[in-house]
């Protein structure tokens, strides 16, 4: 009996610690050429959400910007920080929190603020973009109350320049799916879960021994 509930605690202890929601991105024109995975964590109070993005794309795929439509209409009143985000170093993303443009490949959404390498979502600058193998991280502050974590995942769309094994194309990706339509998402203990995880079993197994014994 004492066993069990030590597995039960800990295990309680585990499913309370937050997971962030993982996504991944495949080109929608050029697909395996155009790739990259993105972590996304939402705030206690839903002010706020942090995440990286990383360019897993082939060849020198650059990624030149990536924004969020999140809801119907132009959402304002967020702010990126730091900003600049954290990137390595050549590589320069500035935060704009007013629309970014439509994107046909779906349906015509409307990025209601993101980070861009040029002017807009459509004209990056591939010399500042995020290079494969490369990862960035940000934040983003503001109201979205009444949005799952899944949610505002599902909402973002990476922009692919210098496509291909010359270069010569450029795509777009959304995160597992349609914006703003959640498909299949999959979450990933923190580190800190995962330890106390490790723990408990390792304590579990050393009370069935000295039961044995």
């Amino acid at each position: 009996m004492k066993a069990v509930a030590i597995l039960t605690l800990f295990l309680g202890v585990t499913s309370a610690a937050h997971a962030a929601t993982m996504v991944q991105f495949t080109g929608n024109d050029t697909g395996a050429l155009a790739t990259a995975t993105a972590s996304i964590s939402l705030g206690a109070g839903n002010n706020s959400i942090t995440g990286s993005l990383t360019n897993t794309s082939p060849n020198d795929a650059r990624i030149t910007g990536f924004g969020f439509d999140i809801g119907p209409g132009n959402l304002s009143g967020f702010t990126g920080s730091p900003n600049p985000i954290i990137a390595p170093a050549g590589v320069s993303f500035a935060f704009v929190d007013s629309p970014l443009g439509n994107v046909p490949q779906f349906n015509a959404a409307e990025l209601d603020f993101g980070y861009v390498t040029g002017p807009n979502f459509a004209g990056g600058s591939p010399n500042s973009g995020l290079d494969n193998g490369q990862t960035l991280q940000f934040m983003i502050s503001g109201a979205f109350s009444g949005l799952t974590e899944a949610q505002i995942a599902s909402g973002m769309i990476v922009r692919f320049q210098r496509v291909g094994p010359n270069g010569e194309g450029s795509d777009v990706a959304v995160a597992n799916g349609s914006p703003g339509v959640p498909t299949q998402f999959s979450s990933t203990p923190e580190p800190a879960s995962m330890i106390l995880l490790g723990s408990g079993l390792a304590l579990l197994a050393s009370r069935f021994r000295s039961v044995k014994t």
